[in-house]
């Protein structure tokens, strides 16, 4: 082989050689790419799993949460690790279990602030972050606001009786508002409603969760409207159940059994990635975090 063509040849097989690692590298970086549209952790406080449809209740009325059901994940067997609004949602956003956060109980405990929130390691990785709750128990003093640039709480301190709730209407527009004005879809809402907790002798669980499910529904419809649901990762859970007399507890807090630790977990991915699928293998909330963070590609703490 002449010299000339020697050098052709080479330089033909470095350019082959250059194109294919260029596709690979495009291969690679869409495999490793983040999801670049929003991340909602939407928490419905005192949630049963066995008083939705999509867990086989007949008599439950949650249009919303159904069609999420249908849309997403649906994993059977997830459970709380505390029956207690505070201590369960410090594991739901640091993805640590009481005795690791150091929130042992919902009152007279206060996150360290050495704790990194779900909040902070997505904010590191440029979303944008908001937290909209609806209980005086997830109140801003109680270090669970931590690294989101929004925090509302829409709550103030009871001057007597139990503590406030506002209506999940009200939290689902104020997260609309804030993503109106957020300026990206690199966002991360962690929306809190509670009207399952909310005691009013004139109304039922079953119709205080129908209630709940509307605002499940406002928020979607919102999504929908604005071109966003599609490449939305929506991550559905419960801090905990609820017991309502039948192991002896009406409410929740002191008894262990599955009416307070089994909780609904739905997660819908972007572009309707595993939709329809049904997963029984256990879970629990402290999983929820690593699976953030692993959707959105970033690097899960040690």
């Amino acid at each position: 082989m002449s010299r000339p063509l020697r050098y052709t040849v080479i330089l033909a097989l470095v350019g082959v050689l250059a194109a294919l690692a260029a596709v690979s590298g495009w291969r690679y970086a869409r495999a490793s790419a983040p999801v670049n549209g929003p991340i909602i952790l939407l928490s419905i406080d005192a949630l049963r799993a066995d008083r939705l449809p999509a867990y086989g209740y007949a008599a439950g009325r949650t249009a919303a949460i159904d069609a999420l059901a249908k849309d997403g994940v649906v994993f059977e067997r997830a459970y709380a690790h505390v029956p207690q609004t505070l201590p369960s949602h410090a594991g739901l956003l640091t993805g640590r279990l009481p005795f690791e956060h150091g929130v042992r109980d919902s009152v007279g405990f206060v996150m360290n602030d050495s704790e990194r929130s779900l909040a902070e390691m997505l904010g590191d990785r440029g979303y944008a972050t908001a937290g909209v709750v609806s209980s005086f128990l997830l109140r801003k003093d109680t270090g669970i606001g931590q690294g989101f640039t929004l925090f509302d709480t829409g709550a103030r301190e009871p001057e007597t009786g139990p503590p406030l709730v506002r209506d999940g209407d009200d939290a689902e527009r104020v997260a609309e508002r804030w993503f109106d004005s957020a300026g990206t879809t690199r966002a991360f809402l962690f929306l809190h409603i509670a009207d399952p907790m909310a005691e009013d002798g004139a109304t039922t669980y079953d119709a205080r969760v129908t209630k709940a499910d509307q605002s499940v529904g406002r928020l979607v419809r919102y999504l929908k409207e604005h071109q966003l649901y599609d490449q939305s990762t929506i991550v559905l859970v419960s801090d905990h159940g609820q017991g309502l007399g039948e192991q002896g507890e009406a409410g929740h807090g002191l008894l262990l059994n599955d009416d307070v630790l089994h909780t609904p977990l739905i997660v819908k991915q972007a572009a309707g990635a595993g939709a329809g699928r049904r997963v029984s293998t256990p879970v629990q909330q402290i999983d929820i975090v690593p699976t953030i963070l692993d959707l959105a590609k970033a690097p899960v703490p040690g």
